[in-house]
């Protein structure tokens, strides 16, 4: 909203609506430091409140800058929805979501030599699973199925996404990308049981009835776990050129938070936090950016860093995760011949 020499008049008057001109003059002289006459043109409309003044009032005068704010024209406008990392509308393909992801990765220089990101996360996310096209695939019909709802995307049908080359290729470009950025991981400490979760129903369901789409999955999913533990125990990943960039990893065992995802560049911070689907919050907001931060160091001190060091610990975390993986399969192997 553009705030009016007039918003700032009438804000004042309505805050002082049981004084008359000469008491009016007289606090707003006082506040103000100006003098009589000075503080009654002010008041008459004459010369005009700067906002520096406005905010001084407010501030001596106790009154709510966000309370003015929330005034009738905005009382019906609701929240914005998301539709999954950053996406401000459905996309109508899976090319379109690469392409909005693509792009807004871009716009906070990825490439540039300062440019860090910081995931929290309970389960694997986009970013991680680009390398293992079937595992992709699932997330992505998952977020289709409850979210997005694209026609041509109701029956699941991998090879489809595996065949489409643009796509693939901007899938490419975003790993690129990603690979390059020094990352700092938070990751929940029963990190695959979600998406775990999400084919058990799709296999119980007969939305995936294929052995071999389980089969396919199955090796996705110990091809992450294996290069995940390999890249937390070297503590840097590697993109297409072969430069290497560090790598944190935590494991939290103790707060339980939705997805979050945080890009940095030179020119500012992108900030997105998600329940899966849909987003909830998106912003390029400094200060919020800086609150996150200063929670994301308090939390270390109830993680554990396994990047190049924790090995016990790391070896743990991978190892269960692995277990379960083996076990709901086996399970769903059964249930789907």
């Amino acid at each position: 909203m553009i705030i009016t020499k007039e918003f700032i008049l009438e804000e004042i008057r309505k805050h002082f609506k049981n004084a008359n001109t000469k008491e009016l003059q007289h606090v707003i002289g006082d506040i103000l430091n100006l003098s009589p006459s000075t503080a009654y043109n002010k008041i008459m409309g004459r010369n005009e409140f700067s906002l520096v003044e406005f905010l001084t009032i407010a501030q001596k005068r106790g009154m709510s800058i966000d309370k003015m704010l929330s005034i009738t024209q905005f009382e019906n406008i609701g929240p914005v929805p998301f539709y999954a990392d950053g996406l401000e509308k459905k996309p109508q393909s899976f090319l379109e979501y690469f392409e909005t992801v693509l792009d807004n990765v871009t716009k906070a220089q990825p490439s540039a030599e300062s440019s860090k990101a910081t995931f929290v996360c309970l389960q694997p996310h986009v970013f991680h699973l680009m390398k293992y096209p079937f595992l992709l695939y699932l997330k992505l019909y998952t977020y289709n199925l409850i979210n997005w709802g694209i026609p041509t995307e109701k029956k699941y049908d991998p090879m489809s996404f595996i065949k489409d080359g643009m796509t693939q290729s901007l899938i490419k470009k975003l790993y690129h990308a990603y690979q390059s950025i020094p990352i700092t991981e938070m990751v929940g400490h029963n990190f695959v049981y979600p998406i775990c979760s999400q084919l058990d129903y799709l296999i119980r369901t007969r939305i995936i009835s294929d052995p071999d789409h389980l089969k396919q999955i199955k090796v996705d999913l110990h091809n992450f776990l294996i290069d995940l533990e390999e890249i937390a125990s070297k503590g840097y990943k590697t993109n297409d050129l072969g430069k290497e960039t560090p790598v944190e990893m935590y494991i939290n065992k103790f707060i339980h938070v939705s997805n979050i995802i945080l890009i940095e560049s030179e020119k500012g911070g992108l900030l997105t936090i998600q329940c899966d689907v849909p987003d909830v919050v998106k912003t390029y907001d400094r200060d919020f950016i800086k609150h996150f931060k200063q929670w994301l160091e308090s939390n270390k001190d109830y993680a554990i860093y396994i990047s190049k060091t924790g090995g016990l610990e790391r070896k743990d975390f991978f190892d269960r995760n692995k277990k379960h993986v083996d076990m709901v399969i086996t399970d769903l192997e059964k249930s789907i011949l």
